[in-house]
């Protein structure tokens, strides 16, 4: 069990060069199960704090085949794309991945990797039977990683997080 507490380092994600940048991560819980929705950002003001702690966050998704973008737009604000590949997970952590709608929002503050809040949600029930139905599928896909990679920064590249986000599909809001 690894506890954290704002005003503390994340540590975490040891070995991932975050400094200084803006993004997020979803990581599924060895231990306990359940999803960690990392959010982290440089020089977070004291409003996107309060947005991270309390504000609306609205989920939406670009569904092509098995391969899911989800996306983040919290208080009409703050954007964010979450990638999510379940077969990069070799331990016993694809056998609970689907077992459970809960999930930790964690800030984190990446110019000095503190946690800046925390808050406990559940997921839009719409949002997570399409990540049931794409992750169980994509175990069956040859290349399923490599494919999804590409796709992915081919999204990005094409599109910024706001277009990205008007092409999605709604699929609610954390908490609903």
């Amino acid at each position: 069990m690894h506890v954290l507490e704002v005003g503390k380092p994340y540590d975490l994600f040891a070995g991932r060069d975050m400094a200084s940048q803006d993004g997020c991560i979803l990581e599924f819980y060895q231990e306990y199960g359940g999803y960690g929705l990392i959010l982290y950002m440089n020089k977070m003001t004291e409003i996107e704090k309060l947005f991270l702690r309390r504000g609306k966050i609205r989920t939406r998704v670009i569904n092509e085949n098995n391969f899911v973008l989800t996306l983040l737009n919290i208080n009409n604000d703050l954007y964010f794309d979450v990638e999510f590949d379940p077969l990069l997970y070799k331990d016993s952590r694809m056998n609970n991945i689907l077992n459970t709608n809960m999930m930790d929002v964690i800030g984190v503050e990446s110019s000095d990797n503190t946690v800046q809040t925390l808050r406990y949600v559940s997921v839009p029930m719409k949002l997570y039977n399409i990540w049931i139905k794409a992750w169980t599928n994509a175990k069956y896909e040859q290349n399923f990683s490599e494919r999804y990679k590409r796709w992915v920064k081919d999204l990005q590249i094409r599109y910024d997080l706001e277009k990205l986000w008007d092409m999605g599909i709604y699929v609610g809001y954390m908490g609903e």
